[in-house]
């Protein structure tokens, strides 16, 4: 059965195809956080919003997990929008090309820009074998900027693109038709970063929000972005005068340029003190993306974003002198520790109590970040045990809403009447939802589930 936390059954009421109504059916990100797949369906169109991976427990194997579509459902699908590029909500583009799906991928520029490099880096990585040569030349074809508040039309349905606030493109969608609008969120932050402007809620409204529930639990309050900044830097202070070593695993979309732009002017300003800063993985390439795609950055960061001041961007040839070296910050993919140039720093310091790991991003269960983070003193690394010793903190910088953004969020959409939590844990959608049930019909939809929007 479903999670359903209003006062009106009715509302929940599974209708079959009639004209002019949307329909909304469930694939991934339901009771779970990844893999994000559902699709709005009219009497015209079957549009996919956003396709994604989702992580798996090492216990589970090694392959990502898949959205719960069939290949039938993916040949009727007309068109693909993409929220934002972080593997969890567009890689699974790929595979859709190669079990059927013949049709157009819509995302912001950026979006696709990042896209790109993340698609070709998960065929690289985990080299599946639908994904051919022949299927990714189709995907490159296939994809059509969209544009803030420009809206589109695919076969009578109105699709706008809005700023979600969460990384560099990424937008929540709007689906009008039929007299009837409908509000998917993506991963959205309704508080300005550093780097971006929150979410755009100026003068929409909608009959239903699709809603993200990350950081939706009762103790997912975490304050105001310049207090956790002070704190990690008051840390990083620390080990930096006993002669430590900082490691920042950060995810290379978003998460990256929001480290590198807090410890770029807390130099500046001189709270932060003077070492190296080096910057590892693909980083390098995003923040190119970013430096061409700067419109969509805050006004007032956009030259710091041009600047190489203060970093060094380094690669596999510079990884010895530096674990040799003397005190410095490395900040470096990837942010939940599975793989990249944080294995190799940490195999080297993770061995020396006067080091330090900050945390700054949301660790999946099951991998290795989220083992470190609830105090393993032993991870499994690329097949070999490492021990850790060296000392471990969190300090959120955060993408997404918190719990108080997340309650306020139906408020700043006219005409909500029905809400659906997605992309969260269990236990923290249903927090939320029981917090939100006096003031709307709110539900927590299971995997292969259909509801009338």
């Amino acid at each position: 059965m479903n999670e359903f936390y209003g006062s009106d059954s009715n509302a929940l009421h599974r209708t079959e195809m009639t004209p002019r109504i949307m329909k909304v059916s469930f694939y991934g990100a339901a009771e779970e956080v990844g893999r994000s797949c559902l699709m709005v369906s009219t009497g015209n169109a079957n549009i996919l919003l956003d396709a994604g991976l989702g992580n798996v427990n090492e216990q589970e194997g090694s392959e990502m997990r898949m959205p719960e579509i069939t290949d039938e459902t993916l040949g009727s699908i007309d068109a693909i929008v993409v929220t934002h590029a972080h593997l969890d909500h567009c890689c699974f583009v790929a595979h859709a090309y190669a079990r059927g799906f013949s049709g157009k991928v819509y995302a912001t520029k950026p979006t696709v820009e990042l896209m790109k490099l993340q698609v070709a880096d998960y065929v690289r990585i985990s080299k599946p074998k639908e994904i051919t040569g022949k299927v990714l030349r189709k995907l490159s074809g296939s994809y059509i900027y969209s544009e803030y508040r420009k809206p589109i039309f695919i076969k009578g349905v109105k699709v706008e693109f809005i700023n979600a606030g969460h990384i560099l493109g990424s937008a929540m969608i709007r689906l009008s038709y039929g007299g009837k609008s409908l509000l998917y969120t993506g991963d959205m932050n309704l508080q300005s970063s550093l780097v971006l402007n929150g979410a755009d809620m100026n003068g929409i409204s909608a009959d239903t929000l699709i809603m993200e529930s990350t950081y939706g639990g009762d103790a997912d309050v975490f304050g105001s972005r310049e207090t956790r900044a002070a704190g990690m830097v008051k840390s990083i202070n620390e080990t930096i005068l006993q002669g430590g070593k900082v490691i920042i695993p950060s995810f290379g979309i978003g998460r990256s340029q929001e480290v590198l732009m807090l410890l770029h002017g807390a130099m500046e300003r001189g709270q932060l003190q003077r070492t190296p800063i080096y910057v590892d993985g693909a980083i390098g390439k995003i923040m190119k993306i970013h430096r061409q795609n700067l419109r969509y950055c805050r006004k007032d960061v956009r030259s710091a974003m041009q600047s190489d001041k203060n970093f060094e961007f380094v690669g596999k040839r510079d990884r010895n002198r530096i674990a040799k070296g003397g005190s410095c910050i490395v900040v470096t993919t990837s942010g939940m520790m599975k793989g990249g140039p944080v294995i190799f720093y940490l195999r080297k310091l993770a061995g020396d109590p006067n080091n330090k790991l900050i945390i700054v991003g949301y660790q999946a269960e099951g991998t290795p970040g989220r083992l470190i983070r609830d105090g393993a003193k032993e991870v499994e690394l690329d097949g070999k045990m490492l021990q850790i010793r060296l000392k471990i903190e969190q300090h959120r910088i955060m993408a997404h809403s918190d719990r108080m953004m997340l309650d306020r969020t139906p408020e700043m959409v006219r005409g909500v009447r029905k809400i659906f939590l997605v992309h969260g844990d269990i236990e923290k959608q249903r927090s939320l939802g029981t917090h939100m049930s006096p003031r709307y019909a709110t539900i927590v939809p299971k995997i292969g589930e259909t509801y009338t929007a």
